[in-house]
């Protein structure tokens, strides 16, 4: 798309994160020293310009105002034939509907990936695993689920789709299959479609540093929308204008501003359905249980809040998970199938990974000159471990 080498634009939405550092600077030092009214306003309307401005510029302006194509064919197509696909049948079932309309052209697909295995696989295989798909869809879905991927394959680069057929399928939880497959069921993959599912993770994004404004205050929503706005690491490139993959992040957002006026069970509400769409965001439950468990020590009894907070998330994570079976299409099966799918997942190497545990292989791999070493691997472990714990504290 581009985005990646746009060395000119990163540099200006970095000139917009240090812009709103300096604008966090200039109202801790005017609080410390008085601030008037009139620079206080003053100080806010820069501040909102500057996230009005990040929060475009995360959208390159609307210069790319489309949809992501790649990435929402596997959260699109993934969730909307979900009960025929699982996780593991997506590129399959692709590969036939492709060739089943003369357009597979494997000479063009260097590999396809076996999503159950996660290796990469030679075009036939893929393809010859494919007339088992057609037993698992009525004829009616087969002839809707091809035309879905063909409208896809139709607006993807050929080099570009050979990439789709070697990334990693669909792998989101259940419960983001709950709401997905409803919305991709309803929402037709073509003309004005394309638009709503492109600007669905606008509304959230936006509703939700809006609520932050409402429930934490107007200075913290536009820091949180300038350092989101200009973040690299999560760029437009990699999600931007998909469907619905911003779901976890307005759902955090939106617990926090509850947490922050003492809302807890609405915070646990939140905060449980977010870590159970992506399962990560329950992290944010690792600072409650601290300052939980540090009142626990303080004053030796379990406070409302807490027990309110408790039963609100065991609640939401039943009524969740119960919803998600019978939506998924594919019974109590799916937890077990989801849980594989993700450990496999977690076991392979990306490039897009992350994390203490890739800094750990890569140094262990550097200063061991490539042979490993048990004791340096061990060290390196422990402080790894060391790093963690000061996070956890720190959090």
């Amino acid at each position: 798309m581009g985005t990646d080498l746009d060395y000119g634009f990163a540099v200006f939405r970095l000139g917009l994160l240090v812009g709103g550092l300096a604008l966090f600077v200039w109202g801790w030092r005017a609080r410390r020293r008085g601030e008037a009214r009139a620079e206080r306003r003053l100080r806010l309307a820069l501040l909102g310009v500057l996230a009005a401005t990040a929060f475009g510029s995360y959208f390159y302006f609307w210069r790319f105002a489309r949809l992501h194509v790649e990435d929402t064919f596997h959260y699109y197509v993934g969730s909307k034939y979900f009960p025929e696909l699982g996780y593991y049948g997506l590129y399959d079932c692709t590969l036939q509907a492709l060739d089943d309309a003369g357009r597979a052209d494997l000479a063009a697909l260097p590999h396809v990936r076996n999503l159950a295995t996660m290796a990469l696989e030679p075009p036939p295989l893929a393809l010859a695993r494919g007339p088992g798909c057609k037993q698992g869809f009525s004829p009616e879905r087969w002839r809707e689920f091809a035309a879905d991927v063909r409208w896809f394959h139709a607006r993807v680069p050929g080099d570009r789709w050979a990439h789709v057929m070697e990334d990693h399928g669909y792998h989101p939880s259940p419960v983001w299959t709950l709401f997905g497959r409803p919305l991709a069921s309803a929402i037709p993959v073509k003309g004005a479609g394309t638009r709503v599912l492109a600007r669905l993770d606008h509304a959230l994004v936006l509703g939700a540093f809006l609520f932050v404004g409402f429930s934490v205050g107007w200075e913290t929503a536009c820091f949180a929308a300038i350092v989101w706005g200009t973040g690299f690491l999560w760029r437009y490139s990699w999600i931007g204008d998909a469907f619905l993959r911003h779901l976890w992040l307005a759902s955090s957002l939106v617990g926090l501003g509850w947490l922050r006026r003492r809302r807890h069970a609405g915070a646990a509400v939140f905060f449980t359905t977010a870590a159970l769409l992506r399962i990560f965001p329950a992290v944010f439950w690792i600072g409650w249980a601290g300052h939980a468990l540090r009142e626990l020590v303080r004053t030796r009894a379990v406070s409302p809040a807490t027990r309110r907070f408790v039963a609100a998330s065991a609640l939401t994570a039943a009524v969740l998970v119960a919803a998600s079976v019978p939506v998924s299409g594919r019974g109590l099966g799916v937890w077990p199938e989801f849980a594989d799918k993700i450990s496999r997942f977690a076991e392979h190497s990306a490039v897009n990974k992350m994390g203490l545990g890739v800094v750990a292989q890569a140094l262990e791999r550097g200063l061991a000159g490539g042979g490993g070493s048990g004791a340096l691997g061990a060290a390196i472990q422990a402080a790894r471990l060391l790093v963690v714990a000061l996070g956890l504290f720190g959090f």
